[in-house]
């Protein structure tokens, strides 16, 4: 199944593999579904200029997604789906969540039906809004992802103003197609992703994990 590209947000139910190598905006994305039965991803995508979430909901599946040369990457899990996520190879933890550079590689399972997040942008954005306090820079590299665990009053805020936006994609989305509403959501998604970076344990480092073939 697919959609029309123009409108500011698009739900797609898919229930074919192949229909979902471009089904998100500056990735490709390759699936092998863990269920012979009943597969779907379900997407409904926000765009916001330059900054498009996309909420998902899938029956289990793993799947390989590669990050665009021009494109980051924050995803996290949703309604207690963290348990039944596995984002290149660990369990996130509580309040975990995943922070991709441009060409990286996502290998994502997810062992029973979950629902999950993501923010897509462009380095540019993301260095602007995504940059840590303490040196300026974003947390990952080309090719580079890292899990990093937010603080929990960050994440809840995250999860309400996602949770309250897929409610008016799904029961208003005519709201989205003027253009004050669209920078509204943008501003306070990008103003909490970076409350979420910079103040996350920032014990991890960033790993290498690039996927440059997907791209040629």
């Amino acid at each position: 199944m697919t959609a029309a590209s123009a409108a500011p947000v698009q739900h797609v139910r898919y229930t074919e593999t192949a229909d979902l190598l471009t089904a998100t905006p500056g990735i490709v994305i390759q699936v092998t579904p863990l269920r012979h039965h009943d597969f779907y991803v379900d997407l409904t995508t926000v765009r916001l200029g330059d900054l498009v979430l996309v909420l998902g909901a899938c029956s289990p599946l793993s799947l390989v997604a590669s990050a665009g040369p021009a494109t980051v990457v924050l995803q996290f899990p949703m309604n207690n789906a963290a348990d039944a996520l596995i984002l290149n190879g660990r369990v996130l933890p509580p309040f975990g969540f995943c922070l991709y550079g441009p060409g990286a590689e996502l290998l994502r399972s997810s062992t029973k039906d979950t629902s999950y997040a993501v923010l897509v942008m462009p380095p540019e954005t993301a260095e602007m809004h995504l940059a840590a306090e303490t040196d300026g820079r974003l947390a990952v590299g080309p090719g580079e992802h890292v899990i990093r665990t937010a603080r929990p009053e960050d994440w809840d805020r995250m999860a309400r103003l996602i949770l309250s936006a897929a409610d008016i994609a799904k029961d208003a989305p005519d709201v989205f197609e003027t253009e004050p509403p669209r920078l509204a959501l943008r501003a306070s998604l990008l103003g909490l992703a970076g409350k979420m970076v910079s103040g996350a344990d920032n014990a991890a480092h960033p790993v290498r994990h690039e996927a440059p073939d997907a791209w040629t």
